[in-house]
């Protein structure tokens, strides 16, 4: 989702809760949950964490056509990142997240991850990961 100011821009609607989301053209339908999982970063280690998302979130879309979008913190407590995405359903999500999983290189960059948190050299804090389901109302 591109940035947008308080008021929201062309394609994108209010929420009762005053937050901004975008509106979906066509059916009518829109995301129902939105998925975001935090994770803290390793100090010193914040570009190799980035990318290592990025690569991950590529072979996402592969997969499931899912755009998941990678951000960091820029105020409060420093050090995390974020992936977020939405979905129809959770079903949808468990479903996307299924087929990504079975992708060979899916599977290859979880192989390297495994090794890497094994022998202390990987990019993120081991198990800090958090994840969030959010419905829209």
């Amino acid at each position: 989702m591109s940035p947008v100011d308080q008021h929201g821009t062309e394609g994108q609607t209010h929420g009762r809760a005053g937050g901004v989301r975008r509106t979906q053209i066509g059916t009518g339908d829109r995301p129902m949950i939105h998925a975001r999982y935090r994770i803290q970063i390793s100090p010193g280690r914040q570009t190799d964490a980035i990318s290592r998302m990025k690569d991950y979130m590529a072979i996402y879309k592969r997969a499931t056509g899912i755009d998941v979008h990678v951000s960091v913190v820029t105020t409060g407590t420093l050090g995390w990142a974020c992936l977020s995405a939405d979905f129809e359903s959770m079903g949808a999500k468990d479903a996307a997240d299924a087929k990504a999983n079975a992708h060979p290189d899916w599977k290859a960059l979880d192989a390297k991850d495994t090794k890497e948190h094994r022998d202390g050299t990987h990019p993120h804090v081991p198990n800090t990961m958090q994840f969030e389901a959010w419905r829209y109302s």
